[in-house]
């Protein structure tokens, strides 16, 4: 039958790889990202693939529908050996499914918009797993991630993260929806398995979660990842950005987000509006570190947010917030000092403190601290 064929074959080209790279038993450094890591990371071990069905077929197909002994047999071989091989590998891809990404309408209270991942690789519309030819085999929903069943609908099932776009203006928050939201692209990393899942009347089978991360295909800037990204996304080469139509000039705006729900980390680029070199600048015009008066304006953006939690809670003092801020502008760490710190009016302050967004610099990180006072 040609899925035994085709399961041999992946057999044969995973045996191979096994024996040029090493044992194909798990590696124990390819576990769950631990804290501090990043997404680059996580994914620098990670083979990059756009045939996720084939990759889910050894846990799917069913040895015992073929007809003859020999292709039964040979069909249990490869597939024990590849569902032995096969949960130790890290993949990665870049998904289209539209449940991927979800933007709210415009939010006056963050002033932006609120963004969340999902481990969508096939939540719209079922695909082909197994089987040799295109539609051939059955059709499966497939996710990153088993769905939970406290929600109403299957990508809110599978979220990944979630965070905040920001704008210093209405006019600047509707451009980035027009020029930049079609031009967002979902990138997930993750191992294969056979964890199969029922969400309500619906189907499938989920892959384990490794990292994700949302990225503007035409600069190549991070806009949501889990764990933080210090790097860019893939992006077309320079000269080349008139072959994708959603690239094409005049150049997308900038938006930037906040942390994920989570998580101290919260991708950027250049604020929009604000002091900073784009992402397309060489690092030679970036200044080496943080001077006081970039890192004030990007307080200010934060200002009406750290201002709302006192409005909230009624409780005057004054927060310290403590960052350290990577070269390209990621937060990779946010403390929060001060009489504050330990209530729910410092945790509000904290979540604000997660929406800051900095511009790049040539310096490997930079520390500092700022000072918030609440009171009427």
């Amino acid at each position: 039958m040609r899925s035994t064929a085709a399961l041999t074959l992946i057999a044969l080209a995973f045996a191979v790889r096994t024996t040029a790279f090493g044992a194909d038993a798990p590696d124990p450094e390819r576990s769950a990202p631990a804290a501090g890591e990043t997404f680059e990371s996580v994914a620098s071990s990670a083979t990059r693939t756009t045939d996720v069905p084939t990759l889910l077929a050894p846990f799917v197909e069913r040895c015992e529908q073929e007809k003859r002994e020999i292709d039964r047999s040979r069909c249990a071989v490869s597939q024990a050996y590849l569902r032995r091989v096969l949960p130790g590998r890290a993949f990665s891809m870049v998904v289209d499914d539209p449940a991927a990404i979800a933007v709210s309408d415009y939010d006056a209270g963050v002033k932006g918009y609120r963004l969340i991942l999902s481990g969508c690789v096939a939540c719209a519309k079922p695909v082909a797993v197994g089987g040799s030819e295109a539609g051939s085999g059955t059709r499966h929903l497939i996710t990153v991630g088993v769905p939970r069943k406290d929600v109403d609908s299957l990508s809110s099932a599978v979220e990944v993260t979630r965070g905040v776009v920001g704008f210093e203006s209405l006019v600047e928050a509707k451009r980035w929806m027009a020029e930049v939201r079609p031009a967002l692209r979902a990138e997930l990393v993750f191992r294969p398995a056979s964890n199969e899942w029922t969400f309500g009347s619906q189907h499938g089978y989920a892959l384990e979660l490794l990292a994700g991360r949302i990225y503007n295909r035409c600069t190549g800037e991070i806009v949501l990842s889990k764990p933080p990204s210090t790097g860019v996304g893939d992006r077309p080469a320079p000269g080349h950005e008139r072959d994708d139509p959603a690239c094409a000039p005049p150049r997308p705006a900038s938006g930037r987000p906040a942390a994920p729900s989570g998580s101290p980390a919260a991708p950027s680029g250049a604020p929009a509006g604000g002091a900073g070199t784009s992402q397309g600048a060489g690092d030679d015009h970036l200044p080496t570190e943080l001077d006081k008066s970039a890192i004030a304006e990007s307080m200010g953006q934060i200002r009406a947010q750290v201002f709302a939690c006192y409005q909230k809670f009624q409780v005057p003092g004054n927060v310290q917030l403590s960052y350290e801020v990577a070269s390209n502008g990621t937060v990779q760490s946010l403390r929060l000092g001060g009489p504050l710190d330990g209530t729910p009016t410092g945790a509000c302050v904290l979540e604000a403190g997660k929406n800051a967004r900095f511009p790049r610099f040539q310096a490997a990180t930079q520390k500092f601290t700022y000072p918030f006072f609440l009171r009427r």
